[in-house]
């Protein structure tokens, strides 16, 4: 019966959208990695996406920071304070990609980066 997808589509589409915890890694699948969106805005706010939410302004300063995250995984990773104030946020590999565009449209002209744990060797 029609009239049954069309009271799904409505519910689904009326529901809030899960709140921030939803993006950490308990709730990705089973074969996601830990990694961490980091709000670089916060970090440096020299760094922002202000006229494309797409987009980085300076990316050679993205750039530099992004490595000196990722060379410090294990220190940013787990600050508190960082962690608290939401500049950190914990996600699973598998859903990194929905919880950006959220958090890009959550708070307009911040730049997010993924960032993922160094490889083992």
């Amino acid at each position: 019966d029609e009239d049954y997808w069309k009271v799904e589509a409505k519910t689904q589409q009326e529901e809030p959208p899960p709140p921030q915890a939803a993006i950490s890694s308990h709730d990705a699948k089973p074969s996601s990695e830990p990694m961490v969106i980091v709000d670089m805005t916060r970090l440096d706010a020299n760094i922002h996406s202000k006229f494309d939410k797409n987009s980085v302004n300076d990316s050679a300063a993205a750039s530099a920071l992004r490595k000196t995250i990722e060379s410090n995984y294990a220190t940013y990773s787990k600050d508190a304070s960082l962690l608290s104030e939401g500049t950190i946020i914990p996600c699973g590999s598998s859903v990194w990609r929905d919880a950006l565009i959220r958090l890009r449209d959550e708070r307009p002209g911040h730049y997010f980066a993924p960032i993922f744990p160094p490889k083992s060797k």
